[in-house]
Formats: C-alpha cells, sequence, structure tokens
C-alpha cells in the first residue's frame, strides 16, 4: 500500500511534519541532525517515538529534541538504550505510525515489527542516503559501539548509510506497507550495522505502533 501526502510543505524527509513518522529529519539542540526512527509506544500505551541513541546520548536525558530544525521543538528525550540497542525513546502526542519510504513523498504504513534473519533482504530510510537495499549478512553479534562500547545481538547488511542516517527504520516490505525490523546506527566502507527490534523493545521497553 502507497501513500502520498496530501499538505504541499510535507515535501522530503527535512521538511516539517505536523504528524511524525520514521524517516524524516530531527535535530538536537546544537543543530546535529539525524532520522526518526518510528512511532512507539509504551506498556500504558503513551505515545512518542524511536531515535538514534547515540544522538540523544549527545543531548541527554531531558535534552530538547527538534523538527526539522532548531527553530521547532517538538518533546524531550526520555529514556536512552545502549545494551541491546543503540536507540532512545522520545515521549510525543502528534506521532503516527508511517515510514518515509522514497522521495517524491511516497509513505508506507507500518503494519508489523520483528526481527529479520540472516540473508533476508532489508529497507533503510534516512535523510543522507535516502531509500537504500541490501541483505543482512550477520545476526546476533557483538558490535564495538563508539559511544555505549559494546552493542549485544546487533545485526550487519551490506545497505549503504552515511552519517545522518543514525536512526533511521530498518524495515522489510509487507503487501500493506512495512514491517520494522530494527534501528541503523553505524556504518563502515563497505556494511551497516543496526540494532534488531526485539533490543529496542528489551532496552526501552516500547514497541511499534501499527495501523
Amino acid at each position: 500500500m502507497f501513500r502520498t501526502a496530501e499538505i504541499p510543505k510535507e515535501a522530503s524527509r527535512t521538511s516539517t511534519w505536523t504528524n511524525l513518522i520514521g524517516g524524516i529529519k530531527i535535530v538536537r539542540s546544537t543543530g546535529a541532525s539525524s532520522t526518526l526512527s518510528f512511532a512507539a509506544e509504551d506498556s500504558s500505551g503513551t505515545e512518542g517515538f524511536v531515535m538514534s541513541g547515540h544522538a540523544a546520548y549527545n543531548a541527554g536525558i531531558g535534552g530538547p529534541i527538534y523538527q526539522p530544525t532548531t527553530l521547532r521543538l517538538v518533546s524531550y528525550v526520555d529514556d536512552i538504550g545502549g545494551y541491546y540497542a543503540d536507540a532512545a525513546w522520545v515521549e510525543a502526542t502528534n506521532v503516527q505510525p508511517q515510514v518515509y519510504h522514497t522521495d517524491t513523498d511516497i509513505l508506507k504504513d507500518v503494519t508489523n515489527f520483528e526481527d529479520t534473519t540472516d540473508g533476508s533482504k532489508v529497507y533503510m530510510s534516512g535523510i543522507t542516503s535516502g531509500k537504500q537495499t541490501g541483505y543482512v549478512i550477520d545476526d546476533y553479534i557483538q558490535v564495538t559501539s563508539p559511544t555505549f562500547g559494546t552493542l549485544y545481538r546487533q545485526f550487519k547488511a551490506d545497505y549503504t548509510s552515511a552519517g545522518g542516517d543514525s536512526g533511521a527504520p530498518v524495515y522489510k516490505l509487507t503487501p500493506d506497507g512495512v514491517k520494522i525490523v530494527g534501528v541503523n546506527w553505524g556504518y563502515t566502507v563497505n556494511y551497516s550495522y543496526f540494532s534488531p527490534i526485539s533490543g529496542v523493545i528489551y532496552d526501552l521497553g516500547v514497541e511499534p505502533i501499527e495501523v
């Protein structure tokens, strides 16, 4: 299922978005940018969104998060992972369970979430690299993070990512939308790394909102 935004100002990943969705630009007070992961909720039904853990770490618990520039405050960092996931939790009421799939404003509904498997095809949607496609080449491995030290049970894939793509949703396509499988957080010359959705749930106690 494809959705096209009808409000002209919602024309790109870096535009101002009334409803916050995965794959769009967010920034810290320093102006450093990253990518919003996906809309989520905790066990009590409180809504918000997941973002990059190392970006939130630099802001700190209680640190402000803006979209798309520091002229527009959207909320504050509530929790930061760092064991099974490079991810953080931000409570917010204006979230929507969609992902910015590709340029020209194509949105896809979040219909499911689950860890993926070695060899599976995945997509990443980040503010720098846009929509990228690749395959998982290693799963549930230990990876060294410059911010958190050892991250456990991480995934390695061969899609392209770059600075600014931190926090980007990693997902698979479904007949009606997308299945969230993780949060992009790092890259080397040939590979990218993401935290699986199981790690996000374990570290933060939140789950993606589904349509």
